[in-house]
């Protein structure tokens, strides 16, 4: 079995065993039609999240550019061109096994740092802005609720980020070393962009402010 079609394979191995494999055309093509709104979803908010950053002057503003259909296009070539890149992958990385896995820890390490920031980011906010109105409240207070379910989830988070950093035994990764450099060199750049988005804002404000 692989990484890419072992849910399919799954799905054989069980049908074969109750004979009922008839079935598989029909669960194919449910699966192309889940992925297919996967993609979608994907394509738009990702882009569309991006964009609301833009307008929040986070982003340049070549980026702030859109259609007449609110579409943002700069953005969406941006993600089309970063697209491409991380499927060649596939074509310098001979094992579609190992190529796919580095794919999706890059995204679990990127996605685990943005939590990381979300749930520092709901304990320092709670302490720094207690009066601000707030439409969901964590039971328990700050120090049983926000502190502890932040906390945990914080903890865990960063577990999952640090063990993705591990390479499997499962399939030839290919040099661990570069293996995890690639990872770091990605959560760097991850880094460097939620910094200058930040540094754009608090320059802009100080610049309204004077």
């Amino acid at each position: 079995s692989d990484l890419v079609s072992g849910m399919m394979q799954g799905f054989v191995i069980f049908l074969t065993a109750y004979h009922l494999k008839w079935i598989m055309f029909g669960l194919v093509i449910c699966n192309v039609i889940g992925w297919m709104g996967v993609l979608a979803t994907y394509m738009f908010t990702l882009s569309y999240g991006l964009f609301a950053s833009a307008k929040d002057h986070m982003l340049p503003k070549l980026f702030q550019k859109h259609n007449k259909f609110n579409a943002p296009y700069n953005l969406i070539i941006l993600q089309g061109i970063v697209t491409i890149i991380l499927a060649t992958l596939y074509v310098f990385i001979p094992n579609v096994n190992a190529a796919y896995w580095l794919i999706e820890a890059v995204v679990a390490v990127v996605g685990g740092l943005r939590y990381l920031f979300l749930f520092a980011a709901a304990i320092r906010l709670r302490y720094s802005h207690p009066d601000v109105h707030r439409s969901m409240r964590i039971p328990g207070g700050k120090v049983w609720g926000m502190n502890l379910i932040s906390g945990v989830a914080f903890i865990m988070t960063a577990f999952s980020v640090i063990m993705t950093f591990v390479p499997p035994n499962e399939f030839d990764i290919g040099n661990a070393y570069v293996y995890i450099s690639s990872l770091i060199i990605d959560a760097h750049l991850c880094l460097a962009a939620c910094l200058s988005g930040l540094l754009q804002r608090v320059g802009l404000s100080t610049g309204n402010a004077h």
